[in-house]
């Protein structure tokens, strides 16, 4: 039985043979050790190396988007392709290996012609790592899968009610939206697509989402219109489900500061954290009450 997922929509590249036949002789040089890694690298060059390992990390990230979109989540260790992993680990060693030791010369090399040497008192530079940006993909499926829960509602599939999916599309369009704005806030500025790459998995899914709505409404559509009292009740069921999402995320907030600060909110500088999904909620009950007169 085929899979009614997601990740049906989601195109698997096809394998490359050149760069295919490329790691298994990179492979090959790297298990027999460094001086056949160099030997290997020096022939093909750093860069052709560095587009072996950029091949496999592709294909293992195209891998775990098609999970997140079949399974609502990311794939553990168990469910990832462990024979691609540990090819791509391997190169990514021998390849570093041999970038940190050309590094480490044409330093020595530039060190050298300024005069420095192991005796002399001053001492040479060190070198200090960036600190790695914290992952945020990981947190934001599970903020999903947490309200996901809290709603008592099972992972969408192609086969799901427009109920169903619509109430999914409202619960990634808030995380994102929230990530968003942590995202502006930590670089002081507009953000871009490329700022916004880590949680690239899940505008994918919100996207595919989006296109499912848009066809079960144009098969509705073409099969027979809808009445009035249809219409309103499918924009009450989208605003319900909306409430619903928005009244899991702001009792969470409620439920952090009383715990950090052992009473409830006060002023509104306590407040303006969520204040937009204040208003928004106060919103959508004004336009269910409209609606339901």
């Amino acid at each position: 039985m085929a899979s009614d997922g997601f990740d049906t929509i989601l195109e698997e590249p096809p394998p490359n043979e050149d760069v295919e036949e490329h790691i298994e002789h990179l492979l090959d040089a790297v298990r027999k050790g460094p001086r056949s890694v160099d030997a290997w690298i020096l022939t093909f060059s750093l860069r052709g190396a560095c587009r072996c390992c950029g091949y496999l990390r592709s294909r293992l990230l195209v891998a775990r988007d098609r999970y997140l979109c079949k399974h609502g989540a990311l794939p553990s260790k168990v469910d990832q392709d462990s024979e691609m992993m540990g090819r791509y680990r391997e190169i990514k060693r021998g390849v570093r290996r041999f970038a940190a030791v050309k590094i480490q010369a044409a330093a020595r090399a530039r060190l050298a012609r300024r005069g420095w040497t192991a005796t002399a008192s001053a001492s040479p530079p060190v070198y200090q790592p960036r600190k790695r940006p914290t992952k945020m993909l990981g947190k934001l499926v599970e903020e999903v899968t947490l309200e996901r829960q809290v709603a008592n509602d099972s992972f969408v599939t192609l086969s799901s009610s427009a109920a169903e999916l619509q109430r999914e599309k409202v619960r990634l369009k808030h995380v994102l939206r929230g990530y968003v704005q942590q995202v502006q806030g930590d670089l002081k500025k507009e953000v871009g697509p490329m700022d916004l790459e880590e949680a690239r998995p899940l505008y994918v899914l919100y996207h595919s989402i989006a296109a499912q709505l848009r066809k079960l409404e144009g098969t509705g559509a073409g099969a027979e219109k809808m009445s009035e009292e249809q219409l309103r009740q499918r924009r009450k069921d989208e605003l319900e489900a909306e409430a619903k999402d928005l009244q899991v995320k702001l009792k969470k907030y409620e439920e952090a500061f009383v715990a950090a600060h052992g009473r409830k909110m006060k002023s509104k500088a306590e407040i303006a954290p969520v204040a937009s999904e204040y208003a928004r909620f106060t919103k959508v009950k004004q336009m269910l009450t409209e609606l339901s007169q």
